[in-house]
């Protein structure tokens, strides 16, 4: 993949530019070299910063020095004061409250969930006839979610739901959503409101619930919160939590196809430790090759592209001053391309994630669960998720992604494919 030297054009145009394709405009600045690169959007003081001692800075940097931000109104106000967009004394006090469902302990006992589920999904399909991965991974996750932590069975509405997900996220590439796709939005937020709404409805009418999930953690907490509080946390789990692990699941099956070696590699793993039998937390240790390649799919290709911070007053990091009200990008996607600390960056390498190698570098070379106090609480979640899934679906099923499907980046809330990635599923 390469990217043109930057011209000199009008911040209008850099704004177009930006817009029609972020992740090459983000990857042409990034080749100006320097650690902290003016951007010229037309929204002030904008910049990406190029260099994981500043990108350390900014995540472990004070909430009073940085906040959040999206370059849309749309996710906020979606979320409403969700763990993803809250900030300050609210962000820190939800925090509080979800952080019991990610214990380790909790996270293990959800291992089952997960498995029994990709079994379920394996079982149904068939050899030969297509399947998008995009989808069929996304509702997958959806499933998960919803029994591991809010104790309900979406299988019969992951489909939905996913189709809402989609037309929002494609909708937050906006500014401001245009009146004639409103109706759109509005379709598809009903569409989470009403399964959402259900579910806190259900929970709270069953009083003393036995349940003992997130959701029963948010209830029971002494902080009464409202239905649009839950609602807020509820969608905020949907987007990040579920669809996360999906987009890397279907990243990984695609590099795969690209890369029989490693793809022989991981089943000769799995047939070693599991045997065929369905993987248990106890077997994690052992899968050391899977726990090697998801780290490279997610440098690759991180289902959180950037990340915005807004400096809330005057600031130096590092060697640099920032005004007040200074836009920020952070992009995994570029940092994790930064040949200073991934030689060759576009070569998909497992071996970059051995021991020696991962000491060699800076730690926020590699942030694509962001760092600081607004670490995605869902880390351990998703790692131990994405390599017993990848255990579970590969001893059944060979899923190779055709040398001429059409492979476009599609950068919106995640980085998904743009056509999707379908497969005709072959029997091991």
């Amino acid at each position: 993949m390469s990217f043109d030297p930057p011209k000199q054009p009008s911040p209008d145009s850099e704004l177009m530019a930006f817009r029609r394709d972020p992740l090459a405009f983000l990857m042409r600045a990034a080749g100006q070299g320097g650690d902290l690169i003016p951007l010229n959007l037309g929204m002030g003081e904008t910049y990406l910063v190029n260099h994981p001692d500043l990108v350390r800075e900014v995540l472990l940097g004070s909430e009073t020095d940085f906040e959040p931000w999206f370059g849309t109104n749309a996710l906020p106000q979606l979320l409403a004061s969700g763990l993803l967009v809250g900030h300050g004394e609210g962000h820190r006090k939800m925090r509080r409250l979800a952080q019991p469902a990610f214990h380790r302990q909790r996270i293990e006992g959800y291992a089952a969930i997960m498995t029994e589920l990709a079994d379920r999904m394996c079982d149904r399909w068939q050899e030969g006839v297509e399947i998008d991965l995009a989808s069929e991974f996304g509702g997958l996750t959806m499933a998960i979610v919803g029994k591991a932590l809010f104790s309900v069975d979406l299988t019969d509405e992951t489909k939905e739901i996913y189709q809402a997900l989609t037309e929002l996220q494609v909708l937050f590439q906006r500014t401001i959503i245009p009146q004639a796709e409103q109706e759109y939005y509005d379709r598809a937020r009903q569409t989470l409101d009403q399964t959402i709404g259900r579910i806190i409805r259900e929970r709270r009418a069953n009083g003393a619930d036995s349940s003992d999930d997130l959701l029963s953690m948010l209830l029971d907490s002494a902080e009464n919160l409202t239905d649009e509080q839950l609602r807020g946390e509820i969608m905020t789990i949907f987007i990040a939590g579920q669809e996360t692990t999906a987009v890397v699941l279907m990243w990984t099956f695609y590099l795969l196809s690209r890369h029989p070696g490693e793809e022989e590699n991981l089943i000769a793993e799995f047939q070693r430790v599991l045997g065929g039998k369905l993987p248990l937390t106890a077997d994690l240790p052992q899968l050391t090759r899977a726990s090697m390649v998801l780290p490279e799919v997610m440098r690759l290709y991180p289902p959180v592209w950037t990340l915005g911070r807004k400096a809330l007053h005057g600031i130096r990091i590092g060697q640099f001053s920032l005004g007040s009200g200074a836009l920020l990008f952070l992009s995994p996607f570029v940092s994790h391309r930064d040949p200073r600390f991934f030689p060759n960056p576009e070569h998909f390498d497992p071996d970059r994630w051995s021991d020696e190698q991962k000491a060699a570098r800076p730690r926020f070379s590699y942030f694509p669960f962001s760092g600081g106090p607004r670490q995605c609480l869902g880390e351990n979640f998703a790692s131990m998720e994405g390599v017993l899934l990848l255990a579970t679906i590969m001893q059944k099923w060979r899923l190779f992604v055709a040398p001429d499907h059409p492979i476009q980046l599609q950068p919106i809330i995640t980085l998904r494919s743009k056509f999707g990635m379908p497969v005709k599923p072959v029997r091991r």
